[in-house]
C-alpha cells in the first residue's frame, strides 16, 4: 500500500518481482485512479485511518492477506493488523509514520501550518511533493500532473 502523496504504480517493480504470489495494488481513495467514481464525481477522502482500513478490508474482501505498507501505507496495514488479525496476520511496513507516539511531531508534512497560519491542501500537497522530488523536479511535471498532484491535497 502506497504513502502519502504516492500511487500504486510505485509497488509495480516489487509486484514483478513476486510472480508465485497474488499481489493486489490498489491507489489509496484521494490518490490516483480512486480519486473519481465511476459516475465521473469525486471520491469522498477519507477523514481518518478508520477510513483508510475499512478501504483496504474491502479490497481484501474477507481473504487474509499479508500487508505491505509503504509510509502512511504501512501504517494503515499496522492499524488493519491490529483490528483485524484474523485478515491482516502479517505486515511489512517500512518509513511510516507513528502519530500514536507522544513524541510524533504534530505537524503534516506537508506543513499545513506556517506560524500561526493554516495552508489550502493544495499548496501543502505541492510542498510535500516539492520536498521529495526538489523544486527543479516538480517544475519540469506537465501542468496536468502538478495540477492533479495539487488536487490530492485533501486526501
Amino acid at each position: 500500500m502506497h504513502g502519502t502523496m504516492d500511487r500504486a504504480t510505485s509497488l509495480a517493480k516489487v509486484a514483478r518481482r513476486l510472480p508465485d504470489l497474488d499481489v493486489v495494488r490498489y491507489d489509496r481513495r484521494g490518490y490516483g485512479d480512486s480519486r473519481v467514481l465511476p459516475d465521473g464525481s469525486e471520491a469522498p477522502v477519507p477523514t481518518d485511518v478508520e477510513d483508510h482500513v475499512a478501504d483496504l478490508l474491502d479490497v481484501l474482501d474477507g481473504r487474509p492477506a499479508v500487508v505491505v505498507g509503504h509510509s502512511m501505507g504501512g501504517t494503515i496495514a499496522l492499524a488493519a493488523a491490529a483490528r483485524h488479525p484474523d485478515l491482516v496476520p502479517a505486515v511489512a511496513a517500512y518509513e511510516s509514520p507513528r502519530p500514536w507516539a507522544e513524541w510524533w511531531p504534530t505537524s503534516s508534512p506537508g506543513g499545513r501550518v506556517v506560524g500561526d497560519a493554516e495552508v489550502d491542501t493544495a499548496t501543502a500537497a505541492e510542498r510535500f511533493m516539492r520536498r521529495m522530488i526538489g523544486d527543479a523536479q516538480w517544475e519540469r511535471l506537465p501542468a496536468s500532473s502538478r495540477a492533479t498532484r495539487r488536487a490530492e491535497g485533501p486526501a
